[in-house]
């Protein structure tokens, strides 16, 4: 009977509560009898969500990029050696939190011991520069050559022959996670 007499108090409670918080948002009557409306407007079902535009200065991210990885370098970050093992071909991509298509598995990584990498597609290198390991965040900075390209920091996670990169929002790539599969060589297109 005790325990029954709970279980109805607890359901009365949370009806009572609900009932409360759906009555908070409706038009309030002030005491001089006027009524004022709600200011927030409700979200509708069919409205269309924007993703929010951050402008980026390139120049200021290179320089902050760079900077880091150097005394991520100078404090002798201890590279992985699940990083540098041979090359890791991404299998998988989900941008905005919707997967994208891979139509031909052909984008790859090389990490190398002396903190240089390169990224490329197939048998087309399309960028390499330094990279960085910070173990205390458990993120890798890269940071390419080509003055026209962007700094990017992911955070690592790893599982035997995988690695998987979630963008960070230090450089606008937050939106991004990478699934790469580690494999000798890298692909060749056929």
């Amino acid at each position: 009977m005790g325990k029954n007499l709970i279980i109805i108090l607890m359901i009365l409670s949370i009806f009572v509560s609900c009932k409360n918080v759906s009555n908070s948002g409706s038009d309030k009557t002030s005491d001089s009898g006027t009524s004022t409306v709600q200011d927030i407007e409700p979200v509708r079902e069919d409205a269309e969500l924007k993703p929010m535009v951050i402008e980026r200065n390139l120049t200021e991210d290179r320089s902050k990029a760079n900077k880091e990885i150097g005394e991520l370098m100078a404090s002798e970050q201890r590279i992985p050696e699940y990083m540098t093992l041979n090359y890791y071909l991404v299998d998988f991509i989900s941008e905005g939190g919707k997967p994208r298509d891979i139509i031909d598995l052909g984008e790859w990584y090389k990490f190398n011991k002396n903190n240089t990498y390169e990224h490329g597609f197939f048998s087309k290198l399309n960028e390499k520069g330094k990279f960085a390991f910070n173990t205390s965040s458990g993120t890798v900075l890269l940071y390419p050559e080509q003055e026209t390209s962007a700094p990017e920091e992911w955070k690592v996670l790893n599982s035997k022959d995988v690695i998987v990169l979630s963008g960070t929002p230090k450089f606008g790539n937050n939106n991004m996670q990478k699934h790469l599969q580690n494999v000798k060589e890298k692909p060749v297109l056929k």
